[in-house]
């Protein structure tokens, strides 16, 4: 017999999934945080031979890690969006820095939820901005993505 309890218990689903946040973003910071977006290491596993570089800042390999915010160019859009994570010793990962809002005592619950739904935008729009450098060549600099993240949450909270 199979039981529920032998699931792992899924702590950061309140980051993610929320009433008011739009499923398209939750949906890829979902896929994100469980490593389901396919990168370059997903090919690199199997020996398929691609340009492992990745293609926001050109300097380090591609992974969900470092596209997340590892990369200068995620965390740039970062900075600009939230000034509170220059505090930072070290970059995030998208999970220590869902936790680290929702720990954050000043931030009233409105506050944090709004801050995890502009994460869950910004991993939309740099997994697109990831592919269209990779795919198409098109290129967006971290303003553009910055304003892109902006227009849709007005979008959003203007509906």
């Amino acid at each position: 017999m199979f039981y529920f309890s032998n699931f792992l218990k899924v702590t950061w689903h309140k980051y993610i999934w929320h009433k008011r946040f739009a499923l398209k973003y939750s949906s890829y910071a979902w896929l994100a945080v469980l490593d389901g977006l396919k990168s370059v290491e997903v090919p690199a596993k199997r020996n398929i031979f691609i340009n492992l570089t990745c293609p926001l800042f050109e300097e380090e390999n591609e992974s969900i890690t470092h596209l997340f915010f590892q990369c200068d160019f995620s965390f740039q859009i970062l900075r600009i969006l939230m000034p509170d994570v220059e505090t930072f010793l070290l970059r995030p990962t998208l999970l220590q820095f869902f936790n680290f809002f929702y720990e954050v005592h000043w931030y009233k619950s409105h506050d944090k939820n709004f801050s995890f739904s502009m994460v869950c935008y910004l991993v939309y729009f740099i997994w697109r901005e990831r592919n269209q450098r990779r795919f198409s060549r098109k290129q967006a600099s971290p303003i553009t993505l910055y304003r892109l993240v902006i227009s849709a949450i007005s979008f959003k909270a203007t509906r």
